[in-house]
């Protein structure tokens, strides 16, 4: 389950080309006015953490860092992340970038919140991974739910267009309309100064999973001080949910920082 910072601060579709240079440009002019509406009673935090397991692409254990930057005003919020390998095969250094937007809508009995995500990873040294997609969340006393969509865009990165002579739609397959879902449950409250719970989820930070191969973890939330909190995960991904007989796919620990300003 992705811990959200913006809550604690307050088989494969179609494969019709898709140019992101008509949608980058606007998502960068949404996030620039989003920045410039800011007033002085926005509350901004940064979340910070590092995580290292196991998964196929990485070829052995890995390891990374990753920020990522939140501001709320009034309902609305917005996160920018940035994600280093500091140990993976074939992605050392940056290695992913991601933008998120959030309304709170008040249904009672419980919150919810309307988002739309953005995110670049460089999967492998082979691979590019484009997501984005929106979704719903409600906020219950014990429980998390959200529900959505994303479109997934997977492209052969540079060097291998020059080396292997790919050109126009064969570099890139799209993914549309995939299910996106988390299911998470908290010991307690919101507020508290400790949580821990369970989830299941195809949605974290960075990658969108298929929606038949989720996350299950485990988590813990301790509130440090007025300002900065503990998280840790532990998560692992299976080959196959509705296989009987899928296999593991991989696994990590996630230990982070939230600092509320």
């Amino acid at each position: 389950m992705k811990i959200n910072p913006i809550s604690s601060a307050h088989k494969t579709g179609s494969r019709k080309y898709l140019n992101s240079r008509h949608w980058k440009p606007g998502l960068i002019t949404l996030c620039v006015l989003a920045f410039s509406c800011i007033n002085s009673e926005a509350q901004p935090g940064l979340l910070v953490y590092l995580e290292s397991g196991k998964i196929n692409p990485s070829q052995g254990i890995f390891l990374r860092s990753a920020s990522e930057g939140h501001i709320n005003f009034g309902r609305n919020a917005c996160t920018i992340g940035s994600r280093f390998d500091l140990r993976n095969t074939g992605t050392a250094g940056f290695s992913g970038i991601s933008v998120a937007a959030e309304r709170s809508i008040l249904l009672k009995p419980f919150r919810c919140e309307l988002s739309g995500l953005f995110m670049e990873t460089l999967h492998s040294d082979i691979l590019r991974i484009t997501d984005y997609g929106i979704s719903l969340s409600a906020h219950l006393t014990h429980f998390d739910l959200s529900i959505g969509t994303g479109f997934k865009i997977y492209a052969f990165r540079q060097k291998y267009l020059s080396l292997y002579h790919i050109e126009g739609s064969a570099s890139k397959t799209c993914e549309n309309f995939n299910l996106l879902y988390s299911i998470g449950y908290h010991i307690n409250n919101s507020g508290r100064k400790w949580d821990a719970g369970i989830s299941i989820t195809d949605l974290d930070y960075f990658v969108i999973n298929q929606s038949t191969n989720p996350c299950f973890s485990i988590f813990a939330h301790l509130k440090i001080s007025e300002l900065l909190s503990l998280n840790i995960q532990a998560m692992c991904k299976t080959a196959g949910l509705f296989n009987m007989h899928g296999d593991i796919f991989g696994y990590y620990l996630r230990i982070g920082i939230l600092w509320n300003f």
